[in-house]
């Protein structure tokens, strides 16, 4: 395929609308494809090789169906053409490699004009990539935001400090946790996000606090939270 980076972001749903027509008009006709990406891809970009087959006008009978004398002329008898059986479309598998912009969102559309099916003037329609984006065992995306749980021990919630988390991208990062965060609360990293694309703006991330209370409190634990319960005149089970 010559590809040339073109990249096109279209609105609505379903498939791209077929040029219509009778059968012995045999149109040219546009294919959509997904292929399946996985986030890393989409937020760094990547090469993809795809095939794909498209249907084509049998050259043998014009699209028409029938099968030819040995005149070039129709067979009026009804008999169809022994290469599409009939069909008047031939299957054409065809493969070419692909460029994943970085930034691709969910349901992105790449278009490759002249690469859909032929017409029985040799006219192609257009070829769709559609990207689709693999779920993340990490991460959730909304639009070029990233979501991501992160795990504080109950005392650096309270009192607060920081931790290290890693972005898509692996690199570390250091987090400020303020005092008194509660579980929940999202905590912003300006520009670690998805790349920018077309209209859409570079993405931020965001941790989303889970404070973890620890099973295995040790004897002199249990004596600091018991003198403290007193403090705040909690009312604990003894």
């Amino acid at each position: 395929f010559d590809i040339d980076d073109l990249i096109n972001r279209m609105t609505g749903a379903g498939r791209p609308q077929n040029t219509k027509g009778g059968r012995s008009a045999a149109p040219s006709e546009d294919i959509e494809f997904s292929v399946n990406v996985t986030l890393e891809e989409a937020f760094r970009g990547s090469s993809q090789r795809i095939n794909v087959t498209v249907e084509d006008v049998c050259l043998e009978c014009m699209g028409v169906g029938q099968k030819r004398d040995n005149r070039g002329r129709f067979d009026l008898s009804g008999r169809g053409c022994p290469r599409c059986n009939g069909t008047g479309r031939i299957r054409s598998p065809r493969s070419g490699q692909i460029n994943i912009p970085a930034g691709a969102w969910e349901g992105l559309r790449l278009k490759l004009s002249g690469e859909g099916a032929a017409d029985a003037r040799g006219r192609r329609g257009d070829l769709y990539i559609v990207i689709h984006i693999l779920p993340h065992k990490v991460y959730e995306r909304e639009g070029q935001d990233l979501y991501f749980d992160v795990k504080i021990p109950y005392t650096i919630a309270a009192l607060g400090g920081e931790i290290t988390v890693e972005t898509i991208d692996n690199i570390r990062k250091q987090l400020v946790i303020p005092p008194g965060i509660q579980s929940g609360q999202k905590l912003r990293l300006a520009g670690q996000g998805m790349p920018a694309l077309r209209d859409q703006k570079v993405g931020d991330a965001y941790a989303q606090v889970q404070i973890t209370v620890p099973r295995d409190l040790s004897p002199r634990e249990r004596t600091l939270l018991d003198e403290l319960a007193q403090i705040r005149k909690d009312s604990i089970r003894k």
